[in-house]
C-alpha cells in the first residue's frame, strides 16, 4: 500500500503504510520484508529529496540483503545508493554503487531493474559531460528495453493461447 500511495502521490498515507508494515514486519522477524520495505522507505525519502533520511534507511536496511542471500535486494540497494549519492554530488560514490547494481543485475537477470540502472548511469555521466559514456548507457538501456518489451508481448501472447 506504501508504494501504491506513494505511486499516486499520496506521501502522507504512503509513509503512514511503510511505517505500520516496517514495524508488522520486524515484530513477525520477516527478514526479507523488512529490507524490502526499509528500501521503499528510502526510496520514499530520496523522492521527496530527505537525503539523509533515505541514507539512514539504507543503512537500516544493508544487514539484510547479505544475511538472506538476496542478490535483488542488494542491487536495489546499491540503486539507491548511487541514487543518494548521485543527490550529494558524490559521482564517484554514485557510479561505484552504480556498477554494482548492474553487475548484480546482469549476472542474476534482473532486466527491469537493469535497464533502470543503465539509464540512472547515463544521467550520472550526462553530470560528469561525458558524452560517449552518456550514449553508450542509452542505448544499451533502449536496446535492452526493446528486448525487454518484446519478450513481454511474446509471453503475453503464448498466455492467451493457451487458455
Amino acid at each position: 500500500m506504501g508504494n501504491w500511495y506513494q505511486k499516486n502521490d499520496k506521501k502522507e498515507d504512503a509513509l503512514d503504510y511503510y511505517l505500520k508494515s516496517l514495524a508488522l514486519f520486524e515484530k513477525i522477524g520477516d527478514r526479507y520484508y523488512t529490507a524490502t520495505t526499509l528500501l521503499s522507505m528510502s526510496n520514499f525519502y530520496i523522492s521527496i529529496s530527505q537525503n539523509e533520511q533515505s541514507l539512514s534507511y539504507i543503512k537500516r536496511a544493508q544487514i539484510y540483503p547479505e544475511t538472506i542471500n538476496n542478490p535483488e535486494l542488494n542491487s536495489f540497494l546499491h540503486y539507491l545508493l548511487s541514487g543518494y549519492y548521485y543527490k550529494n554530488n558524490d559521482n564517484e560514490k554514485a557510479l561505484e554503487n552504480g556498477l554494482i547494481s548492474l553487475n548484480i543485475c546482469r549476472k542474476y537477470n534482473y532486466t527491469r531493474r537493469e535497464i533502470s540502472t543503465l539509464l540512472f548511469l547515463s544521467t550520472i555521466y550526462f553530470n560528469l559531460d561525458d558524452k560517449e559514456k552518456v550514449i553508450y548507457y542509452s542505448i544499451k538501456a533502449d536496446s535492452l528495453r526493446a528486448k525487454y518489451t518484446d519478450l513481454q508481448v511474446l509471453k503475453s501472447l503464448s498466455e492467451m493461447e493457451v487458455k
